[in-house]
């Protein structure tokens, strides 16, 4: 991805700007939103919240420790347990909008 895409840090707060999809209806970003954090929030939260699960072959994912091979943050459990404002309902990637946006909309 070129270097001029922000992808690290916010701009705008939540319901400081509007979502373009909610006025159009789908998502003007396409394949752009694959640049950008997948739950952030929920994968803090599941961190903090020591929750972690790892793929095994017979069981499908399994909870398991921090310090197993192949531990990630159970993200499902997190989403579950907090709101995440910033994150699209669809594709749960964080919106672009909160990254790149300009103060208004056409």
């Amino acid at each position: 991805m070129s270097k001029w895409l922000n992808n690290k840090k916010k701009v705008w707060k939540f319901n400081q700007v509007p979502k373009p999809c909610h006025k159009l209806k789908f998502c003007p970003y396409g394949q752009l939103i694959e640049e950008f954090p997948c739950h952030n929030e929920a994968e803090k939260y599941a961190i903090k919240h020591n929750k972690f699960v790892k793929m095994t072959k017979d069981k499908g994912w399994t909870e398991c420790k921090r310090t197993e091979r192949g531990a990630t943050p159970d993200v499902n459990w997190a989403c579950t347990k907090i709101k995440e404002p910033f994150s699209c309902k669809t594709f749960g990637h964080d919106c672009p909008v909160y990254y790149q946006a300009e103060e208004r909309v056409e």
